[in-house]
């Protein structure tokens, strides 16, 4: 869908304002992960296993998860709509924020942990992936010049929106999980758990939503809407193809590494060979389509063919960095293995910040998009060392 969407929006609009969509998505997705906390890991396993001990335990996980989340949220979008508000040089992209807003508030209602806990993921995705639909008469029906930019932002926020609002029910509904008050032993607990989860998904949204963030504060829209162009082709690309075998098979993993190791690390093996077989080829892809791909979008996109000929090694370290660390370190691991996981990302952070910050401010989005690819590099080599000695 998003092969569809994305290229639509980023011809009707323009790089400066699609620009304009790419910083505020970004910013959301930061908040997003703030509220998120890492539940949608820690808490997916912890269900998994309590699955075979009792529902009251899963009541308490599944209540604590959401209460927290909620907390979350109101503790930290005040102060991020506040930042926004004060810094001169990024206020312009706060209404297209708050029409992005009601994604964090669905993200809290899709309990995509719950359902992967339990086993009952496909359900969750044909809610996800009905409401996502809607997207395309809405955007095509709407969206039809650079002026509609906030509309379409709109228009993706509410469908996210829906799309939690409807899962939530649905689980209400199958009584999956009865809602018992949380004591804050109980949410602390949870916070326990995810918190190395946080700390790595937080370092590792410096390369992913926090680059393009600075690279709107050093340069200007139009720097951004073309670097944010390249990356969500690639990116779109990339998960399209490595999210549905780790959600699927992460829960499988976890049970594994508790039950039998050694048959969870040969269909690890098998995993593997698959994504980067096919990580390659789409590789390959990028690289010769390059120029067909930036004829297609448009000539406002200045450099986009070389920006996304740079990136087109980068699923590879993506899939197979993601492989080793998601699901051998923490599906698999234990939690030394989660410290390991942990610690790559909070290497990389400041890694990866000294070099889009360096390369940023003297080649613009060509020196983010350098800095991109070699963090991304720097992670893959560091979750396969820790899986590699971890399986000795």
């Amino acid at each position: 869908m998003p092969l569809i969407i994305v290229p639509y929006l980023m011809i009707v609009i323009g790089a400066d304002k699609y620009g304009n969509i790419g910083f505020s998505l970004a910013s959301i997705l930061f908040l997003n992960l703030i509220v998120d906390f890492g539940f949608n890991f820690s808490a997916s396993k912890r269900i998994s296993i309590a699955q075979s001990i009792d529902i009251d335990e899963i009541n308490r996980i599944a209540s604590s998860t959401f209460t927290a989340k909620i907390l979350l949220f109101i503790c930290s979008v005040p102060i991020f709509l506040l930042i926004l508000y004060i810094i001169p040089s990024i206020r312009c992209y706060l209404v297209t924020v708050l029409c992005l807003l009601p994604m964090v508030v669905g993200s809290i209602l899709n309990a995509g942990w719950l359902f992967q806990g339990l086993g009952k993921i496909r359900i969750n995705a044909i809610i996800t992936s009905i409401c996502r639909l809607t997207i395309f008469p809405l955007t095509f029906l709407f969206v039809k010049n650079e002026k509609d930019y906030n509309l379409a932002a709109l228009i993706h926020g509410s469908v996210y929106f829906t799309a939690g609002l409807i899962s939530f029910i649905f689980i209400l509904y199958k009584k999956w999980f009865k809602y018992t008050k949380a004591s804050v032993k109980m949410i602390k607990t949870e916070l326990s758990e995810s918190f190395p989860l946080f700390l790595s998904s937080a370092a590792g949204a410096t390369y992913t939503q926090l680059f393009t963030i600075i690279l709107g504060v050093i340069t200007n829209s139009t720097a951004v809407g073309t670097y944010s162009a390249a990356e969500r082709i690639m990116r779109t690309l990339c998960i399209a193809i490595y999210n549905p075998i780790v959600t699927a098979y992460y829960p499988k993993l976890s049970k594994l590494g508790i039950e039998n190791r050694i048959q969870g690390e040969k269909l690890l093996s098998k995993i593997t060979l698959f994504l980067m077989i096919t990580m390659i080829f789409l590789g390959i892809c990028l690289f010769v389509f390059a120029p067909l791909i930036s004829n297609l979008i448009g000539k406002s996109y200045i450099g986009l063919d070389r920006l996304i000929r740079i990136m087109a090694i980068t699923p590879l370290f993506i899939s197979l960095g993601g492989v080793a660390g998601q699901m051998g370190l923490l599906a698999l691991g234990n939690n030394q293995s989660k410290r390991k996981f942990r610690n790559t990302y909070l290497y990389a952070a400041p890694i990866s910040i000294l070099l889009v910050s360096f390369l940023a401010w003297w080649f613009e989005e060509t020196g983010a998009a350098i800095a991109m690819v070699l963090t991304e590099l720097f992670i893959f080599i560091s979750m396969y060392n820790s899986l590699r000695r971890d399986n000795k």
